[in-house]
């Protein structure tokens, strides 16, 4: 009986055995496991922790250079002049760098141009230009692209760096801006011809201003039967004396220096010697 309850004990035993050596050997791995992830939950902790003082060392250091800068510049406002020059020639590499920078501004935004918007080589710049050539927009909507001084500018300086450009081509419309805007126009026109490019000028109704914007331009075109009337720079000046006697006003005006022609209009009936002088000079000016 003995050597047969062992038959059939002795395997189940030795089943027992092995999976308390299983659950023994599981248990061991789950603890050896949670040790693990603790050492590497310490690693973390220990290199955010290492992190940390690295970016609180570094914060340190930035304040202590900010510091060390604006007592230099307190310092440097009391110093003697051989500073204040070294200070001027150090600046000079900043403003040359500055100077390169809007030298190339233009280039740079036309290579930024996304390519569904790109245009193909050998395009020509058309603009036309005319009425008052305001300095600003006068309404607020930002959808709307007046023309302004300040954006036709700001093309001409972008088709002068664009190599897709080849040419300007302006259709000039009658001016009501002053000589001022012209001779802004003009400018920005020749420096636009540095370039090497191609400038035409075209207007069917003009006059002395359309004429004067028109031919800062390689070519000016005007059709047979196009109104052009050219008189030359004139200045009118008209005097109120002899009215004012009719009516019986007599003016009191207390004039200071020999140029001060503001209140000839109402103490004359025709020019005087200072005022014609100057009045030539200024002509001479924009005619030059």
């Amino acid at each position: 009986c003995r050597s047969r309850l062992l038959q059939y004990f002795k395997p189940r035993r030795d089943e027992t055995k092995a999976a308390m050596n299983g659950q023994a050997l599981r248990s061991l791995s789950s603890n050896a496991r949670t040790t693990c992830s603790l050492r590497g939950a310490r690693a973390v902790t220990d290199s955010v922790g290492v992190h940390t003082r690295r970016r609180n060392a570094a914060r340190s250091q930035r304040k202590s250079e900010r510091g060390r800068r604006t007592e230099a510049k307190s310092s440097g406002d009391n110093h003697d002049d051989v500073s204040t020059t070294a200070t001027a020639e150090s600046g000079k590499p900043e403003e040359e760098k500055n100077t390169f920078f809007e030298e190339y501004k233009p280039m740079l935004k036309t290579a930024s141009i996304p390519p569904w918007k790109a245009i193909s080589p050998g395009t020509v710049l058309c603009m036309e230009i005319g009425d008052a050539v305001s300095e600003s927009a006068s309404s607020g909507n930002p959808f709307v692209k007046e023309k302004t001084l300040p954006r036709i500018v700001s093309n001409m300086k972008k088709a002068a760096a664009d190599p897709r450009i080849c040419g300007l081509y302006l259709k000039i419309t009658p001016l009501a801006c002053g000589y001022g805007k012209i001779c802004e126009l003009r400018r920005q026109i020749e420096e636009f011809r540095k370039s090497g490019k191609f400038t035409i000028a075209y207007f069917e109704l003009g006059g002395m201003k359309e004429y004067l914007l028109g031919s800062a331009c390689e070519e000016l075109y005007v059709p047979p039967e196009a109104y052009f009337s050219l008189t030359g720079v004139v200045i009118e000046n008209s005097f109120l004396r002899g009215v004012l006697e009719k009516i019986g006003i007599e003016p009191q005006v207390q004039r200071i220096g020999k140029y001060k022609s503001a209140g000839d209009q109402l103490l004359r009936k025709d020019m005087s010697d200072a005022q014609r002088t100057v009045s030539e000079r200024l002509v001479e000016s924009i005619y030059d």
